[in-house]
């Protein structure tokens, strides 16, 4: 983090807002604040898990919160809330939307932002685990990441023929 920001890198933070720790995201929010120039954000959306392991899943789905409990996470902070209700027209991009094409990729992912793990992979968005949606930063310079690898993801189209 602190080598990005010394480097003159603007950087967002993302956390997950889960059961354990619904509790501390004013705090969380407040250091992310504190580094991100524009805004902060967190994500309550946990996905199971690729492998499938069944144990891991419960844990998993035990950590979800409810939407009310979402909705009201929101309103308590009075940053996000005013920027969602200023910014609700454009969180929804026609540009983003392919119809009648087989592309896999129908949203925002590596429009501008990625997403990198605690490994050092680079990935368009968090949610993309694939190996084919990943790359290793300490092979690969930012720079090809960014330029040349997303837009071989993007470009990513469905072999089946039902897509």
């Amino acid at each position: 983090m602190n080598l990005l920001l010394d480097a003159g890198v603007k950087i967002r933070f993302k956390a997950m807002a889960i059961r354990s720790n619904v509790h501390e995201l004013p705090e969380i929010a407040k250091f992310c604040r504190k580094y991100t120039k524009d805004y902060f954000r967190f994500d309550p959306f946990l996905h199971l898990r690729f492998d499938r392991d069944g144990k891991r899943n419960k844990e998993i789905i035990s950590e979800r919160l409810k939407p009310s409990e979402i909705v009201a996470i929101e309103k308590a902070d009075s940053e996000r809330s005013s920027a969602l209700e200023k910014n609700c027209d454009k969180l929804i991009n026609e540009e983003f939307s392919h119809y009648n094409c087989n592309h896999l990729f129908h949203c925002g992912a590596g429009n501008g932002s990625f997403d990198v793990t605690y490994d050092g992979r680079y990935r368009l968005c968090s949610s993309l685990w694939h190996p084919d949606c990943m790359v290793d930063l300490k092979k690969v310079k930012l720079a090809d990441a960014f330029e040349k690898f997303v837009p071989k993801v993007r470009d990513m189209r469905s072999r089946r023929e039902e897509f």
